[in-house]
């Protein structure tokens, strides 16, 4: 079944194959190049995120390195002020409960300095407080005006760093984190110790810095809009200073190990892409997180408007595709059948021709011309068959005419001999040449041949002229010189004769008085390719017009009737030889008449086969 409807619909059909084949080329085509543009679509998607993200990273920690110069020239403003130094240093050696007069007139005098001072070195300044190495209670030299005062880092922070050797310390989220309200009062810290001018290993308390996380988060404000994933600010030993998404605050960061440990910027964990950028100088690690169901939910959705695009130019071409084979199909159905018409015979096919012309109206129009041209053949042999079968009919006519013409010539033969004999008994000498003369010359003119020798032609006029010498005697002179090699050609048989009967009957003058001779001169010879015949005599000639009207009437079509002319034999040497052979007529009155006959040098045998 499956295979009946694959041989009827596809196998059979050409244009079912064409559209099959053009639609696999044009899917599997489709196909690859979706799979490669995607891929490439995919990748740049993915290179351009992770770019996003080390530019982000960049600027985070620009941002943080600035932020730790930023604390130490407030340090080094601090050590190099000659006021403001000795009163830090006092205060911090004072004790509140001993003094407190002393206390606070010192306190009063360093915190109108540094609040005033504090946001020239940064605007970003929350809190800026200090602790002596033994109180737990923070000496606020700034808060933020509006905001809470929460100290993110509290006295038991400090004690850990004591002993510490690094100059600056940052401190997360953590107190911030347990008593803030919404993520907008998260506070990271930095701080340094405030040190002996005279002995720097002397550590007389540690000046702090808060600063609102929603700070860094400006500070790549610009990147936002195309960033995916998270942005994290680490310490050196992994607490989370910043996160962007809020989930890894109040503990370390859980992939710290892995990050430490990488010795790529960027690598893959745990469905994510990672980037990292590492601060030696300063301690701190910014990391880029880009969960993969954000980078490909992207892609993917590239990826179905490709797929939906892709699958409407595919119907689109294949619809296209499928009508054009329709509309050529059937201008080859209309082919096909005009060609299975010319099987019973019909030949006038009359396909329409489309313009301009393409390559169906190119074979409309050869099959009409050819019908055209095979009516045409098939009208000329109907009608050549036609005109066969008469000239058939024609030719038994003819040859039945022939047959029944032979029984005269016998009769003649008989009864020309039976004259003669009696002409012999009378002792008519003469008279009875005559009459032999003549029977040859009838029973030569009844034969079938149509081509001769050269010889026998000239036989033939030699037996003509001298029935006229008998006749008149010494009046009627004839001259023959044929050269010897044109004796055995062939010719046309009774071209010369006509000739030399027009000259003797319109060339000379017989009656005249026998003190006249009356000269014909017959010569032969080769020319090239040619035997040339002339026929001269000495008669009266003709004149100019009479020889221009002679000359145009053997180029008459038509046969002369009556009597056999100069213009047959023109006529015939034209059409045994062609154009170039025939007669040349030459006359000047009272000079005399000379007739040239021009024909090819061929034996009889080959002549014969032209007949």
């Amino acid at each position: 079944m499956f295979r009946t409807i694959l041989r009827a619909k596809i196998t059979n059909k050409f244009f079912n194959k064409l559209f099959l084949a053009y639609s696999l080329i044009i899917i599997v085509t489709i196909s690859v190049l979706i799979s490669i543009v995607s891929g490439s679509i995919a990748s740049m998607i993915k290179d351009q995120q992770i770019k996003y993200n080390k530019q982000v990273l960049e600027t985070v920690n620009t941002f943080f390195e600035q932020k730790h110069r930023n604390l130490k020239q407030l340090i080094q403003y601090i050590l190099n002020d000659e006021t403001l130094y000795p009163a830090i240093i006092q205060l911090l050696e004072t004790n509140q409960a001993d003094n407190p007069g002393a206390y606070f007139s010192l306190f009063k005098q360093v915190e109108s300095t540094l609040s005033g001072i504090a946001l020239s070195f940064d605007p970003d300044i929350r809190n800026l407080y200090a602790y002596n190495m033994n109180d737990s209670v923070p000496y606020v030299f700034y808060n933020k005006p509006s905001l809470p005062a929460v100290f993110n880092v509290e006295p038991d922070a400090i004690k850990p760093i004591k002993n510490s050797i690094a100059f600056i310390h940052l401190f997360p989220p953590l107190n911030s984190y347990t008593h803030a309200k919404d993520s907008s009062s998260l506070e990271f810290s930095t701080s340094d110790f405030i040190r002996d001018k005279t002995d720097i290993s002397k550590l007389l308390g540690t000046l702090i810095v808060d600063y609102n996380s929603d700070a860094i988060q400006k500070s790549y404000a610009q990147y936002s809009q195309n960033l995916k994933g998270n942005i994290l600010l680490l310490t050196g030993s992994g607490e989370v200073l910043f996160d962007s998404s809020g989930q890894y605050y109040g503990a370390p960061y859980p992939d710290f190990a892995e990050v430490a440990d990488s010795t790529s910027h960027t690598f893959t964990l745990n469905n994510k892409i990672i980037n990292v950028n590492s601060n030696s100088s300063f301690d701190f690690v910014t990391v880029g997180e880009i969960p993969h169901s954000e980078l490909y939910k992207d892609i993917y959705a590239m990826n179905r408007k490709i797929y939906v695009v892709a699958a409407a130019g595919i119907v689109v071409i294949l619809l296209l595709t499928y009508f054009s084979n329709i509309f050529f199909a059937k201008r080859i159905k209309k082919i096909i059948a005009a060609i299975k018409s010319t099987k019973n015979g019909n030949f006038n096919l009359n396909l329409a021709v489309k313009t301009p012309e393409d390559e169906f109206a190119m074979i409309a129009a050869s099959l009409n011309e050819m019908g055209q041209r095979i009516n045409e053949h098939i009208e000329k042999e109907y009608v050549y068959e036609i005109q066969r079968k008469e000239a058939s009919l024609k030719q038994k006519e003819a040859e039945l005419y022939t047959l029944q013409s032979q029984v005269n010539p016998h009769f003649l033969y008989n009864t020309l001999e039976v004259i003669r004999m009696k002409a012999l008994t009378y002792k008519q000498n003469e008279v009875s040449t005559m009459i032999r003369i003549l029977s040859e010359l009838f029973r030569t003119s009844i034969k079938e041949r149509m081509v001769v020798d050269v010889r026998d032609e000239i036989d033939y006029c030699q037996d003509y002229l001298e029935l006229y010498k008998l006749r008149y005697g010494d009046t009627l002179k004839v001259e023959f010189d044929i050269d010897e090699d044109i004796l055995d050609y062939g010719i046309i048989k009774h071209l010369l004769q006509p000739v030399v009967e027009n000259t003797l009957v319109h060339g000379l003058l017989l009656d005249w008085d026998s003190s006249n001779v009356n000269l014909i001169r017959i010569r032969g010879s080769r020319d090239g390719d040619d035997i040339v015949i002339v026929i001269s005599d000495n008669g009266a000639g003709m004149s100019d017009d009479k020889l221009l009207e002679l000359k145009e009437s053997l180029n008459k079509p038509g046969i002369s009737t009556g009597k056999i002319g100069l213009s047959n034999v023109h006529r015939r040497i034209g059409l045994f030889y062609g154009d170039g052979y025939g007669l040349d007529i030459r006359s000047h009155h009272g000079e005399g008449t000379t007739v040239t006959l021009r024909v090819q040098a061929i034996s009889r045998s080959e002549l014969e086969t032209h007949v």
